[in-house]
Parts: C-alpha cells; sequence; structure tokens
C-alpha cells in the first residue's frame, strides 16, 4: 500500500522528530500504524473508502466543530489519531534502523545516552493510549453523526476493565 492516509510532514508538525530520520523510514511507521492501529478501529469498508478517497473525508481527517440536535462536539480528528500511533511506534523502534542516534536521553550539555527499552516501551504505551483516547473523540463524531460505512461492534477487553469498540 503506497497510499498514506498523513504525510511525515504532518508527523514532524505534532511531534519532535529528528531531521536526521529519512521521510522511508517515518512512511514505514505511518503505513504500519494505519493497517495495524486504525484500520481495525474503522473496519474495513470505512477504512478503504479514506485511503482512496480522502477529499471524502475531509471534516473526519482534520476534525473540527460539529453540531448535534443544537449541541456543539468537538472532534480531534483522524489525523491526530494516526499521528500518535506512528509517533507510538517510531518510539519503540526508532533504533532498529541506521539512523545517527535513535533515541537519546540528554545527561547534560555535552553528553547523552540512548534510553532504556522499559523508557521506549513506556512512551510507546503512553502514545498509544492518547492515541486511542483521541479516537473516542472521532468514535463519538462517527456514531453521532451515523457516518457512511461505520458500523460498531462492541466487545469487551480481556485485559482491562475498560470497554473497547472494534469494527468489524
Amino acid at each position: 500500500m503506497n497510499r498514506l492516509i498523513i504525510t511525515t510532514e504532518a508527523l514532524r508538525n505534532y511531534k519532535q522528530i529528528s531531521k536526521s530520520v529519512t521521510k522511508a523510514i517515518l512512511e514505514q511507521y505511518i503505513r504500519d500504524a494505519q493497517i495495524q492501529d486504525l484500520a481495525p478501529l474503522l473496519g474495513e469498508r470505512l477504512f478503504n473508502d479514506i485511503v482512496l478517497n480522502p477529499d471524502k473525508h475531509v471534516d473526519l481527517l482534520n476534525g473540527g466543530e460539529y453540531d448535534i440536535n443544537g449541541i456543539t462536539y468537538y472532534n480531534v480528528g483522524l489525523n491526530a489519531v494516526l499521528v500518535h500511533y506512528s509517533y507510538s511506534r517510531y518510539l519503540l523502534f526508532g533504533n532498529m534502523v541506521d539512523t545517527p542516534y535513535s533515541m537519546v536521553e540528554k545527561l547534560n550539555p555535552g553528553n547523552s545516552q540512548p534510553i532504556s527499552y522499559k523508557q521506549k516501551e513506556a512512551l510507546h504505551k503512553e502514545n498509544q493510549d492518547t492515541a486511542f483516547t483521541y479516537f473516542g473523540s472521532v468514535r463519538k463524531y462517527l456514531e453521532r453523526t451515523k457516518y457512511p460505512m461505520y458500523e460498531i461492534n462492541k466487545c469487551e477487553s480481556r485485559q482491562s476493565k475498560f470497554r473497547i469498540y472494534k469494527v468489524v
């Protein structure tokens, strides 16, 4: 799949990423996040339509205010969700490619060291959680507006006490 929902520039606008990280590397994380993280949340029909026809889904992708029954709501937008999922992958797997320093922890102005895998896992999890929280806003938009091609199937997570919504 060569069609990406967000650009590497969009990812860099949301998150601080070293200029030495190439476009090809970032596109790999965006592509993986689209398929593994975003597609299951949207369902195959809606996901494919977004990838093939992004101009039809500008409000969904960019987010913004919308009114339902006289109440104004805010949708953060699917792009923000995808940025956090992509960035979480970059944080966890970023050093597995040939980059000058990968993720480092600054100890003082002239000294730095790679961050530990445990720290990377924590950052990865934090960004995944943020993405999922952001998706809650998008999901409410999809449900409230009865967005075409979006069907929801509720299933409970075995690993937690909160409900996860997965589209089939």
